[in-house]
This record gives structure tokens, sequence and C-alpha cells, in this order.
């Protein structure tokens, strides 16, 4: 706890000052008699996968927890050597934590943030390690992400505002190889497992993912709660043949998830491969193609 707080308790005398202080309560003093404003501290202090030993303190404890798990956001972005996952508290702080190999060694990540017209793509920003990212380093990083993960979200009163769960090659307009297109369908994975272990559907007012084929929307969407849901996204770096299954594209429709949205559809590179009859309920589209246009000879 003292290394949690912005003065740290460091010395005996400084513990007892402390201690009496506490004893100005009429009870005994325990962690659950700390006033919220230190309790707020801690949790804002603490790695992800001590929310929930906090929760489990007390009731005290808990009720404050769960006061600040309704998330502005939380971004999952999977990339060739790191995971970056951000959360965007409701109040304006954000918490960026980037886990990667041991050998790992960056001065910036990479974070795909939407402009304030919904009309405009994404456009990439670097966000500097040292000054504004928390890094864990480890062998098995991937593990140790979801890990973290699984703990954010098990709590079942957590709200989020967006969703976003995406793989992306380092860089704008790279090619996708096959090594990232197998490695986009493992982390895809790894996310569904997370989701079905739960004992609770996500509590999501948007969600929105970069995805390779239909596999990865059936990875997450059935995880969200249905009429909690206003607004789905997603996006595609380029049209590929594996969208032209009509079997999975006919399990996304038919999702309660998908049909009982009324707000909006936004698509990347995917719109025409959704039936125009399971699009009728939706109020809005945003709806961006990119195209490739073929070299001329010029000489």
């Amino acid at each position: 706890m003292s290394e949690k707080m912005s003065k740290p308790i460091n010395s005996e005398e400084a513990f007892e000052r402390f201690f009496r202080s506490l004893k100005i309560l009429n009870r005994p003093p325990r962690l659950s008699n700390l006033p919220n404003v230190v309790i707020k501290k801690i949790i804002k202090k603490c790695e992800l996968r001590d929310l929930l030993a906090l929760r489990n303190v007390s009731k005290h404890f808990r009720n404050v927890v769960d006061a600040r798990v309704k998330y502005n956001g939380i971004k999952v972005s999977c990339r060739r050597d790191h995971v970056l996952i951000e959360l965007r508290y409701r109040g304006g702080f954000s918490r960026y934590v980037v886990y990667a190999g041991v050998d790992w060694n960056s001065e910036v990540v990479f974070s795909n943030i939407a402009y304030k017209s919904e009309y405009t793509p994404d456009r990439t920003v670097a966000i500097s390690v040292g000054k504004e990212c928390e890094v864990i380093k480890s062998e098995d990083y991937e593990k140790m992400a979801f890990f973290d993960l699984a703990i954010v979200l098990k709590n079942p009163k957590i709200e989020v505002g967006c969703f976003t769960f995406e793989y992306y090659v380092e860089k704008a307009n790279m090619p996708i190889t096959v090594q990232d297109a197998e490695s986009s369908k493992r982390f895809y994975e790894k996310m569904r497992t997370l989701l079905s272990s739960l004992n609770h559907k996500l509590l999501v007012s948007k969600v929105k993912l970069v995805v390779e084929d239909p596999d990865g929307v059936l990875a997450i969407l059935p995880y969200v709660v249905p009429v909690f849901l206003q607004e789905i996204e997603i996006n595609s770096e380029v049209s590929t043949n594996s969208w032209q299954n009509q079997v999975k594209i006919e399990r996304i429709v038919n999702l309660e998830q998908w049909m009982k949205v009324k707000d909006i559809l936004k698509t990347k590179n995917t719109f025409e491969f959704f039936p125009m009859e399971h699009l009728v309920h939706f109020e809005r589209f945003r709806i961006y193609q990119s195209f490739s246009c073929p070299r001329t000879n010029t000489g």
C-alpha cells in the first residue's frame, strides 16, 4: 500500500503518525476504513492484475473498484512483436500497457486513433514508451497480456463505451504476410477463449474489429450483451476471398447481437459481403472502401 500512495510511508515514525490518524476513527483501523480518496490513489497506481485482488479486500473496496470500471474504451492492439492494451477511463485518464519479449527494445508503439469526424478513416499515432507506457516483458508475453486482460474483463459490472480488438502490421500500408494472417487468427482465437471463459457477457456500446476474415467477428461479437450494443464496426485492410464464405457470413448476421443493433454499421472493405436483407435494421452506415490502381508503364 505504501508503494502505491503518492507519499510513501518510508519510516517507522511516519507509520506511527499514519496509524494514530486512523485511530481517530471510533473503530479498529482496517483497510476498509481508508477514505475513498486514498483507495482511488491506490487503484490508479495498481497493475491490472492487482484490481481483482483489491475487489476481494472488502465490500468497501469492491464498491470503489467497481465505480471505476466504466471505461470510455478498451483497446487491444496485437502486433508482430508486442501487445498494447489501452484503457480509457471516464474522466479523461488513459493507461497504456505494452507486453513484449525480453529482448524487445523500442522507443515508441503505434496506436490507431479515430478522428472526431466519423467519416474519416483512423490515423496512426506514435506513443512514447518511456513517457506514456508501462512495459511488461516476458518470454511468454502474449499469455501475460491476455491474463491481465482477463482480470479486467472478469468484473461482472464492467461497462465499456468502445471495445476494440485488432491485429495490425507495424506500419501503415505494409502488406499482410502469411505469418501475419496466422498471427491474427491466433490472437482472435485467444480472445474467443478468454470471452467464453467468463460467466457473463460484456456490456459494450460499440464493438470495433480489425479482422482478416469472418472468424474474427465470430470470436468476439457473440460475447457482448445484445440490447446494450449500439454500434458495430468491421474493418479489413484488404478484401480477401475469405469474406466470400457465406456460411460464416450467415452466422454473423443471424447473431442476436447483429440483429438488435439499430444505430450504425461501419465497415472498411467488408460491406459488399453482407446481404442487403440483413442490413435494413441499421439506421445509418459508414462505408469505407480502398482501391488499388494498376501501375502504368511510362517508359
